[in-house]
């Protein structure tokens, strides 16, 4: 039984212990001295232990074999959705909602190229999917 069968119920309780944690009075200047340059040390501890369970579960001896598997339409269309669909689509979503705000379209932008390489990793676990699939793409569309 492991932890992701009670995915939900991780999450939900993570949002009310966020929510609880941001009605104590100075709260903001602890989470402040947390950071480490621009880096929010919580956070980053907590994408480690997120990013764990994926990819202690692929079976790395048996990588190199996996990529040379990966199909070429299956690669072709990754980077496509990633470098070409992603950026144009929230480039447009963003125009039409956040043209007279520069910063926030640059990163909505921004958003659209990166995908969360964290949350690939998580739902093609939870989805039981083909993680040496998941860890090929998420590798190509990062080199990338």
């Amino acid at each position: 039984m492991g932890l992701e069968k009670y995915l939900t119920l991780w999450i939900l309780l993570a949002v009310a212990v966020g929510m609880a944690l941001g009605q104590i009075p100075g709260i903001d200047d602890v989470l402040h001295k947390l950071k480490l340059g621009n880096t929010n040390m919580l956070t980053a501890v907590g994408m480690v232990l997120m990013l764990l369970p994926p990819f202690a579960s692929v079976r790395y001896n048996e990588f190199v074999r996996s990529i040379s598997k990966v199909p070429k339409r299956i690669a072709f269309g990754s980077i496509v959705m990633n470098w070409v669909v992603g950026p144009f689509l929230m480039g447009g979503l963003g125009i039409m909602t956040l043209s007279n705000q520069h910063d926030l379209l640059e990163g909505v932008i921004f958003i659209g190229a990166a995908r969360c390489i964290a949350m690939v990793l998580v739902w093609t676990a939870l989805a039981e999917g083909d993680s040496f699939l998941c860890v090929s793409l998420v590798l190509l569309n990062s080199a990338i």
